[in-house]
């Protein structure tokens, strides 16, 4: 179980995400994920919410989503 304190909506978030080819990064446990209508859709879905950012390299709009990098959490519980 992932302890973040959205527990399971993080996996699935991600998951959904990945399983729907969406581009995505991170930084430690935040989620960035390339902005659409439907990203912004599939976050609010999963009761997170988001800031969006222009990337300084591409310029493109990405959303940031606190603490939702299911990987990273996943790591840390079978870390311990």
């Amino acid at each position: 179980m992932i302890n973040n304190g959205k527990g399971h909506e993080s996996e699935q978030l991600y998951d959904e995400l990945v399983k729907e080819g969406f581009k995505l990064d991170h930084h430690e446990s935040d989620l960035y994920i390339k902005d659409s209508p439907l990203a912004r859709e599939l976050v609010a879905k999963h009761g997170f919410v988001c800031t969006s950012f222009k990337d300084d390299i591409d310029h493109e709009m990405w959303l940031d989503v606190p603490f939702a990098y299911a990987p990273f959490w996943r790591e840390r519980a079978a870390a311990s």
